[in-house]
């Protein structure tokens, strides 16, 4: 839920699986698993630069609109004060 939550409270940014590693605090294997699941649904998006692969929000599923705003009331707050 705290990889999904991330991506989707900050649509416009890509992440490498080493920035998610470090601020979800989560084994890489474990959230490369869990970003290969959210991509296969397309929750997510996963594009490759050279080496690095960068994974973002996908904002033309149908379930991106309603999942941000359960996640907005769910970690949203905490998560925006916790980046000021």
């Amino acid at each position: 839920a705290e990889l999904l939550a991330r991506l989707l409270l900050h649509p416009d940014k890509e992440f490498t699986l080493s920035e998610l590693v470090e601020h979800l605090d989560v084994p890489p294997t474990t959230l490369q698993r869990e970003a290969q699941r959210l991509a296969e649904v397309e929750l997510i998006r996963g594009r490759k630069v050279g080496r690095t692969r960068l994974y973002s929000a996908n904002p033309t599923h149908p379930a991106t609109g309603p999942l941000t705003q359960l996640v907005m009331m769910s970690f949203g707050p905490i998560e925006v004060i916790a980046e000021e």
